[in-house]
């Protein structure tokens, strides 16, 4: 189960975690160490860590699926969704 991390920036040692449900108690824990002069950062997993967990994917589909993301990005030019203008053309 993915879970989110306090890290101590300096040291990179995890001061805390909990599971991704419960979010608000790692932003909690934060601002309670930068109060006290730590500097922390907050990790939280990625929609591909928590989408592999939970379709229960085993490291070497996690890999394979991770992979063909990485290629479809580098192939991917631009969006299928969003046209860039042309500056060149007049407004209608």
């Amino acid at each position: 189960m993915p879970k989110i991390r306090v890290i101590d920036n300096h040291t990179g040692q995890t001061l805390f975690d909990c599971p991704v449900e419960e979010s608000e108690k790692a932003y909690t824990f934060a601002a309670q160490m930068e109060e006290m002069g730590l500097d922390v950062i907050v990790k939280s997993p990625t929609l591909t860590d928590t989408l592999s967990v939970s379709l229960g994917l085993t490291l070497e589909e996690r890999a394979a699926y991770l992979k063909s993301m990485d290629e479809e990005m580098e192939n991917h030019e631009g969006s299928c969704c969003f046209e860039e203008k042309d500056s060149t053309k007049p407004i209608n």
